[in-house]
């Protein structure tokens, strides 16, 4: 992210992914919190939305070791 403006386009964007429940994105820390609904959408689908902005998501190991236990 480049900006503020930025992290504020990333989050609408991916506020507009049906099933996306909520959003937050830090331009400071450079990272997204996303809520959404697992039967409506997946991180690949509103990874696609993302990566047509020129940005995409970047999980660790914490965060696919929570996705799988949900």
């Amino acid at each position: 992210m480049h900006c503020a403006s930025c992290a504020s386009v990333i989050s609408r964007i991916a506020r507009k992914e049906n099933g996306v429940i909520d959003c937050d994105v830090n331009f400071a820390t450079q990272q997204m919190t996303i809520e959404y609904d697992a039967l409506k959408t997946s991180l690949d689908s509103i990874n696609k939305q993302l990566r047509r902005l020129g940005y995409a998501l970047i999980l660790d190991a914490s965060d696919i070791s929570s996705i799988e236990k949900n």
